[in-house]
């Protein structure tokens, strides 16, 4: 899905340059991915999040190319199907998706492109399709829950902290920062052959600066205002793939920017030591560093080890009372949260529900 983004979004003759923005963008959305246990691991974090993601990366890249090659038809009604489900994964994704249809249209608008009234019409049906994920019933009652949601200042003040916190987070990123490096070479050779390169996306250096955190905002305001915290960082897992997306289309604006101004360039013995230091940074820092240690270090070996002890024992059981040994020593990369001996906690019911234990109490030593 990624390499069908970049290939309609990042349009060049130029084949290689295609395969290495898609490999640079995987390998970055891999290795920095906030909670990769929740995007992966937990079901429906990889279903209505992860997946979702897919989805809209399918849907620009269709978009793109119906602007592009002009289509209408039936390539217009995939584009509202896909759009109708990619925002109906998650409201993280669906006000994304009304985000940067709003400044597509703006642009489109402005500088009358081609394709303008194609935007504005998916911008008019993803505020539509916005509007039924947010006013769902279901919101008011899950808020209910929690006694601090849709408390404005407080939702707005730990937002902007978060924006503040994954913002240093990311931008510090080694391999990162030696992408953008190398980066800088990429982007020469695609204003040669790109429109949207020459243009700098239509954007000018503050505008596509303020986009970079307002992604980030948009993705951590939701869960504070419906539960007052920010929770599980799967939502995260959506803010840094837009994220590094748009930190390379940043990096577009800024580096045609002071082109015109200042001469400078990278030799090839200095792309070839970035390019290093890039796959060093991948193993030693980040999830990279992480799901090195937990095989090397033997813990994720343990923890599957556990894990199909449990479920033997909880398969094979007729007891009315059962107690199992707590996972110890998790993983940091795949992992769940254990159970409690609470009975009405979620991941207990989960457990007598899965392997259908509706009389046997659990305890955990």
């Amino acid at each position: 899905a990624n390499f069908i983004f970049v290939n309609q979004f990042f349009h060049t003759k130029t084949r290689v340059n295609k395969m290495l923005i898609s490999l640079i963008l995987s390998l970055l959305f891999i290795h920095n991915m906030p909670i990769i246990s929740e995007g992966i691991y937990w079901f429906t974090g990889s279903v209505i999040y992860t997946l979702g993601l897919i989805f809209s990366l399918f849907y620009t890249a269709l978009l793109i190319n119906v602007i592009r090659e002009n289509k209408k038809g039936i390539y217009s009604l995939f584009l509202v199907v896909l759009l109708f489900f990619v925002c109906g994964f998650n409201e993280v994704l669906t006000l994304l998706m009304v985000f940067f249809l709003a400044v597509a249209s703006y642009i489109f608008y402005k500088k009358n492109l081609l394709g303008k009234k194609i935007v504005g019409i998916q911008f008019l049906l993803s505020v539509l399709f916005a509007a039924a994920v947010v006013l769902s019933p279901g919101n008011e009652l899950r808020g209910e829950v929690y006694p601090d949601a849709h408390n404005f200042p407080y939702s707005f003040l730990y937002s902007i902290m978060q924006v503040g916190r994954f913002s240093f987070l990311w931008i510090g990123s080694i391999p990162l920062i030696a992408a953008s490096l190398i980066y800088f070479q990429i982007n020469k050779k695609m204003r040669e052959e790109n429109n949207l390169f020459q243009n700098s996306f239509y954007l000018n250096r503050w505008s596509s600066f303020l986009i970079l955190f307002a992604i980030i905002f948009i993705c951590v305001f939701p869960p504070y205002w419906a539960t007052g915290i920010l929770g599980q960082h799967r939502t995260l897992n959506i803010a840094y793939l837009f994220f590094i997306i748009m930190w390379f289309i940043n990096l577009t604006v800024w580096y045609n920017y002071y082109q015109s101004k200042l001469r400078f360039g990278l030799t090839t013995r200095i792309t070839k030591a970035l390019s290093v230091f890039l796959l060093i940074g991948f193993f030693l820092t980040g999830n990279g560093y992480n799901s090195l240690s937990d095989i090397f270090s033997g813990s994720a070996h343990r923890y599957n080890k556990q894990l199909t002890e449990r479920f033997e024992k909880l398969k094979q059981t007729n007891k009315k009372q059962i107690t199992l040994s707590p996972l110890t020593k998790n993983p940091k990369c795949l992992f769940v949260a254990d159970i409690t001996n609470n009975p009405k906690d979620w991941t207990t019911i989960g457990y007598i529900q899965y392997f259908r234990l509706q009389e046997t109490d659990i305890y955990i030593e």
